[in-house]
């Protein structure tokens, strides 16, 4: 599996309001500092919550993590004394595409150079000497989170970075039963056009769909990453869990 997403979001529609686990994924060729195919994800979800009231939370979380392995909320990572506790700074992508990549948000992603862009430009000028959220992602990258209430070109979801690495993906959960389907329609057709392998719907998924999730918000949050932040690793390959 890719995520616990799924069956998360089917105990959602069963009622549970506030959930986790903490489980191996499995993405197919990925692999650099920063990935490998198999790795440990932390997923949790929080029913009637928005993405802004995971911040609080998120933060708390790591924080109590670093203390309890290190003795203090404060790390030391690539060179930086970066506390955890601190307070989180927040950057909108619209921001940091007209600083850093020469043109603007639209126009990189109408452009086709949006993973690009945020690859090369934005993620290496982001701080890394405190924990950074990287927020209005474009619609286009949406995939299972809802649009934001103010703006519906923009995706309600975060990011946060620490020591200049993604460590966490935050999301409104998109919940609306046409919607969701309508995402799975346009994701599998796209799989069929780029000649990639098909594969048939999660039956556990399409029973939450049609229970009905509630509205939620979630965030996965990669371990390995987590690990090598707390002991100032610099390759994945260095972790293991």
């Amino acid at each position: 599996r890719t995520s616990p997403e799924p069956y998360l979001k089917a105990l959602l529609s069963a009622g549970y309001e506030k959930i986790f686990e903490i489980g191996p994924c499995f993405r197919k060729n990925e692999s650099g500092r920063l990935h490998r195919e198999e790795f440990t994800m932390l997923e949790w979800y929080q029913a009637g919550a928005s993405s802004q009231d995971l911040i609080p939370f998120t933060k708390k979380m790591l924080s109590h993590a670093a203390k309890k392995t290190t003795g203090t909320t404060k790390i030391q990572y690539n060179d930086r004394l970066i506390d955890l506790a601190a307070e989180w700074e927040i950057v909108k992508l619209k921001d940091a595409f007209a600083k850093f990549a020469g043109r603007s948000l639209a126009e990189s992603t109408n452009g086709n150079f949006f993973e690009l862009d945020l690859l090369e430009k934005i993620e290496p000028n982001l701080p890394n000497d405190r924990p950074v959220i990287l927020s209005g992602y474009p619609a286009e990258f949406r995939a299972y989170s809802a649009l934001s209430a103010d703006d519906p070109e923009i995706a309600d979801r975060w990011e946060l970075y620490i020591g200049g690495m993604e460590i966490a993906n935050t999301c409104a959960e998109l919940v609306e039963k046409g919607a969701i389907e309508e995402t799975l329609r346009v994701f599998a057709d796209e799989r069929k056009s780029k000649g990639m392998k098909e594969y048939p719907e999660n039956p556990i998924f399409r029973d939450a769909i049609a229970a009905g999730i509630p509205k939620s918000a979630g965030c996965a949050l990669g371990l390995d990453r987590l690990v090598m932040l707390l002991t100032n690793s610099h390759s994945i390959e260095d972790i293991k869990i």
